[in-house]
């Protein structure tokens, strides 16, 4: 059994590394992320105040995550989170950077893939 526990955990650093890999390899800058009719559609002067906020974020401030998603694959979850902000402006993008949607909600709220 201590056999099999080491295997599984060994099998899962391995795969978190790779993922890791991959995805550094990958990740977007956010300049470079491929603005979608969604977020306009869905979520109006939200979604404008969010990408205006995305664009104007300070570096330091910028925080990005991978959110995995049963429904929807790996997106990235790009969020402004200044110092002291409750609110924070952010997208979902796909790996390659394709906007999902974007709008403004508690910070909280991008750091657990909400």
């Amino acid at each position: 059994m201590v056999t099999t526990l080491r295997k599984t955990g060994v099998s899962l650093t391995i795969l978190a590394i790779l993922a890791a890999g991959l995805v550094m390899l990958q990740v977007p800058d956010v300049s470079d992320i491929v603005e979608t009719l969604h977020a306009i559609e869905h979520h109006g002067v939200d979604a404008v105040r969010a990408r205006q906020g995305l664009k104007a974020c300070e570096p330091d401030d910028l925080r990005v995550k991978i959110c995995p998603s049963e429904k929807y694959g790996l997106a990235l979850a790009f969020w402004c989170n200044p110092d002291g902000a409750v609110l924070c402006p952010g997208a979902y993008t796909t790996i390659a950077g394709i906007e999902k949607t974007a709008f403004i909600r508690p910070c909280k709220q991008w750091r657990n893939c909400q």
